[in-house]
C-alpha cells in the first residue's frame, strides 16, 4: 500500500512534534536563512551570535 507524499509528511511532523521537536514553517528563502542563523547560534560552541556575512550564499 502507497502513501501520498502529503500522508507521509504529516506523519513525519506529528512524529517529531510528539518527540519534543519544534515545528518550523518556512516558505520562503528568508525564514530558511532565519531559521539557519538561531540553529547556527543555538549550537555555536563560543556562544557567539553571527552577522549575516557568515550566513549569506
Amino acid at each position: 500500500m502507497t502513501q501520498s507524499e502529503e500522508i507521509l509528511e504529516q506523519g513525519l511532523i506529528k512524529t517529531l512534534t510528539e518527540m519534543n521537536y519544534e515545528y518550523v514553517s518556512i516558505k520562503e528563502e528568508e525564514n530558511l536563512l532565519a531559521n539557519f542563523k538561531v540553529q547556527l547560534e543555538k549550537h555555536n560552541q563560543k556562544d557567539t551570535a553571527l552577522s549575516r556575512r557568515w550566513y549569506s550564499l
